[in-house]
């Protein structure tokens, strides 16, 4: 029997309202199943949640990863910006930031894009945002001070530069440090006043340490001196005190030299005549010539603070100790304390004494302690002014802002300390004995330009004359005039060179031989030949015009110890004695320094230069080693063995090389010639003994 659907009965026999009061459904078992599943749905559900939970726990842990792999390659990628291009890193990073944030959302999956999951995603993100912000902020800051730094250290460069070229001129020092603290100033300005003045005072310390070292660079101690007096309290106690001894020793010098200039200009070469007057002289400070210099400065302008450096000038022109000199006013008084040479009675007062005073409103406090010279806020004994005394006016004769004028001692605001000894102070021997050494030293020094000057104009000279004789010159007085343009007015000059014009006015074609050139070079390397005996020789040979320049040009070159006689032959063969082991004939001795000497002429005319002295010991050593070019002769004598030559030989007798020629002969090939002589064995033997 076909089952009725219960709902196709009901549709098509009538409505379900009419027969509900008669229908019973039994639905126990639906309502079970119904009851199943509404359990499995709500457990279902459950696990749905939970597991969709986790799905958006990872989604948002996956996404904050993301964020922060790409946040860590912005970073890194804007730290490589530095100083200036850091500057808006900020911005950037803002920007960049909320890009990487919305691409992400974008990107990913709807977990972190509503509710919930968007929700916790942002505040990850923001709570990360916070860190990295603060991170890139402390970067930006340190650039921007690094920026500064920059910035500041190439203005302070310019500065040091402008110090450097304009050391002279006191007022692009002084604007020089006006910019440098304003600049200062605006850089530190959130660190404080005490930071600012800090680092003004080590710049201003820099730029006074430049102008004086550029002064000193260009021998301007005079200049270098004013600065220091000026401007040294910018200094270090060290740096001043090292100015200071730069200082005073190149015045000193300087004072020396003038008064040696002055001796050999009167004396000459006569050392005793100089020495002789330097011991009358050098007894006793000479005060009346110091107060001559004082009262004839009067009226000259030094500039500011000059105090200390007129006064060393005096001492230094009345004959003074040098050591009492120094840039600074109480500098001045510890080195007269040092010595011995202070006092205080004004009864005592003579005509140079030196007067010491403290001075209202200096700014710099009174210390007991010597230190206190090197110091920028105290001043020993507190002196910051000195002067020379003036017995015929019973003023102080001193160097102020206006310039050098006599003052009176006790002049409103300024207070006498003390006073110093100059004259009177008697030279010690040893003053005097190292003052004699210092005199025939500059004595020697001047002999040594005026031969060097006499040597340039001899070699001159010689040149111009062989010149015209190779390009056909014959006329003697045309040598003659040249003698006499280049000689001038110095007769010991024109008679050397009067000669030489005659010698090439008369040059013949005489070859010396190897003996000749032998003796005269010995002679010559000796140092034994004047300029004038050398062509004097060589005219009366009738030698060539080349030969006499030749010599001429050894002789002026042995005289003044130039090319190879820069060298100390004698050690350098004693060495290649000690090198070889064994005692050498006064021959050999010789014949090594000849070639040694010749290989010092073909390497200088090779490389432009001249060789090492181990160089020349292993040629020297070379020298010595027989059988050059492979030629031996027969001895003397029937059982006599057959004989073989060195250089050092060979260079005794003018020869450069042998070699076998054939047929018995010999190859000789002399100094100067290209081409061999060829000689028999047995000629050639004979030649060499």
């Amino acid at each position: 029997m076909p089952v009725i659907n219960v709902f196709e009965q009901t549709a098509q026999l009538g409505r379900p309202v009419d027969n509900t009061s008669r229908v019973r459904p039994d639905n126990s078992g639906a309502m079970a199943i119904a009851r199943e599943n509404a359990g499995i749905a709500r457990t279902l559900a459950v696990g749905i949640d939970n597991l969709q939970e986790n799905i958006t726990k990872a989604d948002i842990m996956a996404a904050n990863n993301e964020y922060n792999r790409k946040m860590n390659e912005l970073t890194l990628k804007l730290q490589q910006n530095k100083e200036q291009k850091a500057l808006n890193n900020m911005e950037v990073y803002e920007k960049e930031r909320q890009k990487i944030v919305d691409s992400i959302l974008k990107n990913g999956p709807a977990s972190i894009r509503y509710g919930v999951g968007n929700r916790a995603f942002m505040t990850m993100t923001d709570r990360d945002w916070t860190s990295q912000r603060d991170k890139m902020q402390r970067y930006v800051i340190g650039e921007s001070e690094n920026f500064q730094n920059t910035q500041l250290t190439q203005q302070l460069q310019t500065g040091l530069k402008e110090a450097a070229d304009n050391y002279g001129s006191d007022d692009s020092l002084q604007a020089v440090n006006r910019r440098n603290d304003f600049m200062i100033a605006a850089r530190y300005y959130n660190y404080g006043p005490e930071r600012i003045k800090l680092e003004q005072d080590k710049v201003r310390a820099a730029t006074v340490n430049t102008a004086i070292t550029a002064a000193i660079n260009a021998d301007d101690y005079n200049r270098a001196g004013e600065m220091l007096q000026a401007y040294g309290d910018y200094l270090t106690p060290e740096a001043k005190m090292n100015f200071d001894k730069s200082v005073q020793t190149y015045r000193n010098n300087n004072m020396q030299v003038m008064q040696f200039k002055d001796l050999y200009a009167r004396y000459g070469d006569d050392v005793n005549a100089a020495l002789a007057e330097m011991d009358n002289n050098g007894a006793f400070v000479n005060t009346a010539a110091g107060m001559d210099y004082a009262r004839s400065s009067i009226g000259e302008q030094r500039g500011v603070n000059q105090c200390a450096n007129f006064t060393s000038d005096y001492i230094r022109a009345a004959g003074g100790d040098t050591a009492l000199c120094s840039s600074l006013a109480d500098g001045t008084y510890r080195n007269f304390e040092e010595k011995g040479l202070v006092y205080t009675n004004r009864n005592e007062l003579r005509d140079g004494d030196i007067v010491f005073w403290q001075v209202d409103g200096s700014g710099y406090g009174a210390s007991n302690n010597p230190a206190a010279v090197e110091s920028g806020s105290e001043a020993y004994k507190g002196i910051t002014h000195v002067g020379v005394y003036d017995a015929k006016t019973g003023k102080v004769i001193q160097s102020g802002t206006h310039g050098i004028s006599a003052m009176d001692m006790d002049a409103k605001g300024y207070h006498v300390v003390g006073f110093g000894r100059v004259g009177g102070r008697s030279t010690s021997p040893a003053e005097m004995e190292k003052k004699k050494n210092a005199y025939m030293a500059y004595a020697r020094s001047q002999r040594a330009q005026k031969q060097y000057n006499e040597n340039l104009l001899v070699d001159n000279a010689s040149n111009q004359m062989l010149s015209a004789y190779n390009n056909g010159v014959r006329d003697p007085q045309y040598f003659m005039q040249i003698a006499k343009s280049v000689a001038g007015n110095d007769y010991s000059m024109y008679s050397t060179l009067t000669n030489v014009a005659e010698a090439f006015g008369n040059a013949g074609t005489y070859k010396l031989n190897a003996y000749e050139e032998v003796d005269i070079e010995n002679r010559i390397d000796s140092g034994r030949m004047s300029d004038a005996e050398v062509v004097e020789e060589l005219k009366n040979k009738n030698v060539s015009a080349a030969t006499i320049n030749k010599y001429l040009k050894r002789n002026i070159q042995a005289r003044s110890g130039e090319g190879k006689y820069s060298y100390s032959w004698d050690s350098l063969v004693s060495a290649t004695q000690e090198r070889l082991g064994t005692k050498l004939t006064a021959e050999d001795k010789m014949g090594i320094k000849r070639y040694g000497m010749r290989f010092v002429d073909d390497y200088s005319k090779k490389n432009g230069t001249q060789p090492s002295t181990d160089e020349i010991l292993d040629v020297m050593q070379e020298g010595m080693i027989k059988g050059v070019g492979g030629v031996n002769v027969p001895g003397i004598g029937f059982f006599s063995s057959d004989i073989e030559y060195n250089n050092a030989q060979l260079a005794n007798h003018g020869i450069y090389y042998i070699q076998k020629a054939g047929n018995g002969n010999v190859a000789v090939y002399f100094y100067g010639n290209a081409e061999p002589v060829i000689m028999d064995e047995i000629d050639f033997r004979n030649e060499m003994e």
